[in-house]
């Protein structure tokens, strides 16, 4: 009665962090084509060699309109159609959420469908998330 342990991945999280990294990387120099999604390609590799089964989750159509105070916007950002083809690609599972993600992530861990969360967001505690890690799988 064994099973890998199980990673819920806020992929919102990981698309904002490749952006970042992207523009405080390049320093003006030629990106090439894609640099936040070829980010999001060598991030997945080098997590593929941990020795845990991701579930990655994007937030949903039923997100709130306002979020502390800002609009959301609720078309999907562009690289989320890319993002989910690279783990498509290397049978990476994922999941759309029906809101946010957070909250998606957080009943999973709360029943036991996944042992912990891989997220920046704290707000996945104020969902009912029972165990959280921040920053576990560096971009470089």
């Amino acid at each position: 009665n064994m099973r890998g342990l199980r990673v819920g991945i806020d992929a919102s999280i990981w698309m904002v962090h490749a952006t970042n990294w992207v523009t405080s990387a390049t320093d003006g120099r030629d990106k090439g084509e894609n640099p936040e999604l070829r980010t999001i390609l060598f991030k997945c590799t080098r997590l593929m060699q941990k020795p845990f089964l991701p579930l990655f989750v994007f937030d949903g159509p039923y997100r709130p309109d306002v979020k502390r105070g800002k609009n959301i916007t609720k078309t999907p950002h562009w690289m989320v159609a890319g993002t989910q083809e690279i783990l498509t690609a290397l049978g990476v599972e994922w999941r759309m959420a029906p809101g946010e993600a957070e909250a998606e992530l957080a009943y999973l861990n709360r029943i036991g469908v996944l042992d912990l969360v891989l997220t920046d967001d704290v707000d996945t505690f104020l969902f009912g998330a029972k165990m959280l890690m921040r920053k576990c799988v560096p971009l470089s």
